[in-house]
């Protein structure tokens, strides 16, 4: 469980490790650039870099709806 092996970490030693995680869930709520998904261990905000992300990602993203299901990377 992510929250669990990562809790009691800085901000800054998170960024340090740079541990890849692969996440998929229902989104439960979806603002701006952050995403709440929930799985059957809990909750997890997701945030999400659109800068990044290829023109057709972008166009996928937008047709997302509150209880998709997704996966994140």
């Amino acid at each position: 469980d992510l929250q669990k092996q990562y809790e009691g970490k800085s901000k800054e030693e998170l960024e340090a490790a740079a541990i890849p995680v692969k996440i998929a869930g229902r989104i439960m709520l979806n603002r701006g650039a952050f995403m709440v998904l929930q799985d059957t261990s809990g909750r997890l905000q997701v945030y999400v870099d659109r800068k990044g992300l290829p023109a057709e990602t972008l166009e996928a993203i937008k047709t997302w709806d509150l209880g998709d299901i997704i996966a994140a990377e």
